[in-house]
Formats: structure tokens, sequence, C-alpha cells
């Protein structure tokens, strides 16, 4: 809760004030760790689709992010890089949440001081293949 002190040397408390969420949010999907790499390609297997994987013979999602919301908190531009397909993306960013949707999948994360937390997934019941989004909120577009 944020407080100040008035001239009487009274606190005066209020709600904290959340940050805008408007702005750009950049950065990056990297592999999930080597395990959660190998139980993907493994299930892969066992479900009968003998497709490969990573050079470490995981499955996974890499690429990169960079979208725009306006001052209602969605999504007025957006690109997903996955595998160097460019895939547009679209959502919102609520209250330090993030709910983002791209053809053939979904993401969702956390902004918290700026710093961006999340995972993409493929969709259409292979919701385990995934990446690991980091990366930076600049409000307004301003670092």
């Amino acid at each position: 809760m944020a407080c100040t002190v008035g001239k009487d040397g009274k606190a005066a408390c209020g709600k904290p004030k959340l940050p805008g969420c408007e702005g750009v949010y950049q950065g990056q999907v990297d592999p999930p760790d080597h395990n959660w790499r190998i139980y993907a390609r493994n299930r892969q297997l066992r479900e009968g689709n003998k497709l490969g994987g990573g050079v470490d013979g995981g499955i996974y999602l890499q690429g990169a992010f960079d979208f725009k919301t306006d001052a209602s908190c969605k999504i007025t531009k957006g690109t997903i890089i996955l595998h160097g397909w460019r895939i547009d993306l679209h959502g919102d960013v609520k209250n330090g949440v993030m709910a983002l949707q791209f053809d053939g999948g979904f993401g969702k994360g956390t902004v918290i001081n700026k710093v961006i937390k999340g995972s993409v997934h493929e969709g259409g019941g292979r919701e385990w293949v995934k990446g690991i989004m980091v990366g930076k909120f600049l409000p307004n577009g301003k670092p």
C-alpha cells in the first residue's frame, strides 16, 4: 500500500497504483530445460508421430516476440516468430497477466517490474510442446 505523510504529520494511505499496460513488449522464446525437451520428444514418439526434434533430440518452441498494447490493454499489433515462422499475435495484458493467442498455439505469463516471464505452447492437443518467454515491457514504448 502506498502512503504519504502530509504537512500535519499524518499518514495517508491509498491503494497501490498499478503501472499502465500500454506499451511495447519484446523478448525471446527459449527452449525449456533439457529434461522437458526429452519428455516432449518421448511423448511425441509414444503418440506415433515419429518426427525428429531439436539438435539434442528434444522437442520445443524457440524464437522471439514483439507486440504493442493500447490503453485498454489489448494487443494492437504483434508478432511471434517460432522456428523462423512469423505469426500474428493477439490477446491482452491485464493487471500484469498476459493472455496471448496465435495461429497454432497460445501463451501466458506475467509482467512484474517491467520483466516478462511466461511460456508459449502449441495448441491442438500438443500443449506440452512449449517454449519459455523472457523479455521486457517498455511503458508507452520508452525504456
